[in-house]
């Protein structure tokens, strides 16, 4: 998933220089239903064949849940959404990122810094929209925040 500073230098070469820093974060964990279809998955071929049934089951129901909540908010619908939350001194922007891809992709929102809350070490809540942060990168946000003198309160 990289580091702060990975993708600081990815937000600094690509918006602008008065970046303080980013983070990636995902509003849903969308992986679980995939990893419990796959675990009926067997070795023979009947489990494999059953295994591949409940899969296509679980990608059309994702598919129709996504179209019929496309026009929700953004962070407020069930699928994984995946942005990389950027800092700047009065504000946070929101650029969407591919989910296996480390690029930017389009803006999302832009947010002022007393919207941003931190109510767990590993969420930030912007506007009402709880993000959560990949595994490692909350300990080194704390740092990072302190470096920068930003405060973020909690709810």
């Amino acid at each position: 998933m990289g580091s702060i500073e990975k993708w600081t230098a990815k937000a600094r070469s690509s918006q602008s220089n008065s970046v303080l820093f980013a983070v990636p974060a995902r509003s849903h964990d969308g992986s679980g239903t995939w990893i419990y279809a796959l675990d009926f998955a067997d070795v023979s071929v009947p489990g494999a064949v059953f295994g591949v049934g409940v899969m296509g089951i679980v990608a059309a129901r994702t598919g129709i849940r996504r179209i019929k909540n496309r026009r929700k908010r953004f962070g407020e619908r069930e699928v994984n959404d995946r942005v990389v939350i950027v800092f700047f001194d009065d504000r946070v922007d929101l650029f969407s990122r591919p989910p296996m891809l480390t690029r930017f992709g389009s803006s999302v929102g832009s947010f002022p810094i007393e919207l941003v809350t931190r109510p767990e070490a590993s969420v930030l809540e912007i506007d009402g929209t709880s993000w959560s942060l990949p595994t490692g990168i909350p300990a080194e946000l704390s740092s990072v925040l302190a470096e920068h003198d930003l405060h973020l309160t909690s709810p």
